[in-house]
């Protein structure tokens, strides 16, 4: 998931919903608290697995996103899609799966 020069959301912006600091404060906080963890246990290159999540806690993390992230826009709509969740390893890469499919959501609304 992760670019070889980081990911495409750390490179360009490309959403209008959310600011990008808030969006990784977002999920930041929805993690921290799913997880039960400190701030200074979650970076971008952190395992999932080191964390001790599974996959029911990536499938609460990711409806915790898309709820609180509709809250921001009524007509956004947005639904991640679970099949992709299967390909995140690192926190980096669930912000991968969240930002790709805001940009989608977007484009939809």
């Amino acid at each position: 998931m992760q670019l070889k020069d980081g990911y495409s959301w750390e490179k360009s912006w490309g959403v209008k919903t959310v600011a990008q600091n808030d969006f990784t404060e977002l999920i930041d906080k929805i993690v921290i608290d799913q997880l039960d963890i400190e701030k200074d246990e979650l970076s971008y290159t952190t395992d999932l697995s080191d964390l001790d999540a599974d996959s029911v806690d990536v499938i609460a993390i990711s409806t915790n996103i898309e709820n609180e992230l509709n809250k921001k826009d009524a007509a956004l709509k947005l639904r991640l899609p679970t099949e992709k969740f299967g390909t995140v390893k690192k926190y980096g890469d669930l912000i991968q799966v969240v930002y790709d499919g805001l940009v989608d959501a977007e484009k939809t609304k």
